[in-house]
């Protein structure tokens, strides 16, 4: 069945230019309808239940748009103005109770999510120093995963105006200045993942 509801416009860009082939999503906690923009930047994308969503646009070279809106009729125009984003840079590091010693961890997997709208995402795996960076990633604290081989998985909670605070049971997180010292980024810790090995015995053995 065709849905009942729609929500329609126009993607551009900063210069005010229609912007085709942008991923258009209407996230609703954990589930989404998407749709690309065509040629001219226009979507038209629908959905059969009225409620409140979380209209969320993305094309890597601007930053999330993230709208909340609430459908409650048959149409809805919403035009979007893409915008640049700020780079958010963090660095993945062994934990270590000696801060002034840390190993990096390179080729780690790290998945970065709005904590508005877990659709407006970036991932990827840190480089040899154990750094990653979202080049556009939207306002608003960010939800940071984390996994390496050999390493208790950790998610963390990350702010530009608070640097960083942990989710409860994670490690501990620094602010370090970056290579060339012109921004922060934020230290993530992961300790090693041990393993118990050995004979279990009863008491006449």
């Amino acid at each position: 069945m065709d849905p009942k509801l729609t929500v329609s416009g126009v993607v551009t860009d900063p210069s005010g230019r229609p912007v085709p082939q942008t991923h258009v999503q209407l996230d609703s906690g954990g589930t989404a309808a998407g749709t690309f923009t065509d040629a001219k930047g226009r979507f038209n994308i629908g959905r059969r239940d009225p409620g409140t969503v979380t209209l969320v646009v993305q094309r890597p070279e601007f930053a999330p748009f993230l709208r909340e809106i609430t459908l409650d009729d048959k149409s809805l125009i919403v035009n979007v103005p893409l915008q640049f984003g700020e780079p958010f840079k963090g660095r993945l590091v062994e934990w270590s109770a000696d801060v002034t010693e840390t190993k990096p961890l390179a080729g780690a997997n790290v998945v970065v999510t709005s904590s508005k709208a877990q659709q407006a995402r970036w991932s990827g795996t840190t480089d040899a120093s154990g750094r990653f960076v979202w080049t556009n990633s939207p306002p608003g604290p960010l939800r940071v995963q984390a996994t390496s081989a050999g390493y208790i998985p950790r998610t963390f909670t990350a702010t530009r105006s608070d640097p960083s605070q942990p989710d409860p049971g994670v490690a501990a997180v620094q602010v370090t200045p970056s290579a060339n010292g012109s921004a922060n980024e934020i230290e993530f810790a992961l300790a090693k993942n041990f393993a118990a090995s050995g004979t279990v015995v009863d008491a006449e053995s």
